[in-house]
C-alpha cells in the first residue's frame, strides 16, 4: 500500500483545506509554519496575515464565515504547490459573487505551510469589484 506522507506538500496543502472545510481552525493552523504569511490578493484591498496569532485570527474569520472550498492541484514543483482554489462564505454568497475562483500558490517546507497567495481570476476580480464598488485601476 502506498502511503502519502504528511511531508509530501500536495498531502499538506490538500490537509488544510479540508480541516478548514471541517470548521477545525486548530488542525488547519498547524498545516502553517509558526513563521509563515499569508497573502489575500483582494482587488483594491490586499491583506496579509504573518504568523501564527494572525492566521489564526484569519481562519477563525473563515470558519465562522461557514467557508467551503474545493481545491484542485494543477502543479507541483519542488517545495511549491499550484491550485485552483473555488470557494465560498457567507460574506461572498451575501455579496452574489459565490463561488470564487482563484490560483493558489503554496510553499511547503517540512511539512509546513510556510508561505500561501490566494489570487483570484480576472472573472472572480471583476465581481468582487463590482460587488464592493470599488472603482477600476487607473494604471497610474
Amino acid at each position: 500500500m502506498n502511503r502519502v506522507q504528511e511531508t509530501d506538500p500536495a498531502a499538506v496543502v490538500i490537509a488544510s483545506v479540508d480541516t478548514i472545510n471541517a470548521g477545525d481552525v486548530d488542525a488547519s493552523l498547524a498545516t502553517f509554519a509558526d513563521d509563515a504569511v499569508v497573502d489575500i490578493l483582494l482587488p483594491g484591498a490586499p491583506e496579509t496575515y504573518t504568523g501564527q496569532e494572525q492566521i489564526r485570527a484569519w481562519l477563525e474569520s473563515l470558519a465562522a464565515g461557514h467557508w467551503e472550498g474545493e481545491v484542485e492541484i494543477l502543479h507541483v514543483e519542488g517545495d511549491t504547490v499550484a491550485t485552483r482554489l473555488t470557494d465560498s462564505m457567507d460574506h461572498t454568497r451575501a455579496l452574489g459573487v459565490a463561488p470564487l475562483v482563484a490560483t493558489d500558490v503554496y510553499v511547503v517546507q517540512e511539512g509546513k505551510i510556510t508561505s500561501y497567495t490566494w489570487t483570484p481570476t480576472q472573472e472572480s476580480a471583476a465581481k468582487l469589484q463590482a460587488a464592493m464598488g470599488s472603482p477600476p485601476e487607473t494604471g497610474r
